[in-house]
């Protein structure tokens, strides 16, 4: 809620075993769309807005800061 969504990264501390980043990969996206599930619940986003929230912490986020 203080962190510009421009400045959010999703990650996970799966180091070395595949399955490691895959389970935090998979935890990190059910987190997240809870999150902005009940945001969309209580009117402080539209669907839409979410979605694009998602993409940003996901993928569009780190292509930037990267340069990937």
């Amino acid at each position: 809620g203080t962190a510009p969504v421009s400045k959010v990264l999703c990650s996970s501390d799966g180091t070395v075993i595949p399955e490691h980043y895959w389970l935090g990969a998979k935890r990190a996206r059910l987190c997240l769309s809870q999150v902005l599930g009940e945001m969309v619940d209580a009117d402080e986003l539209d669907a839409a807005e979410a979605v694009t929230l998602a993409r940003m912490a996901l993928h569009d986020n780190a292509v930037s800061i990267y340069h990937l």
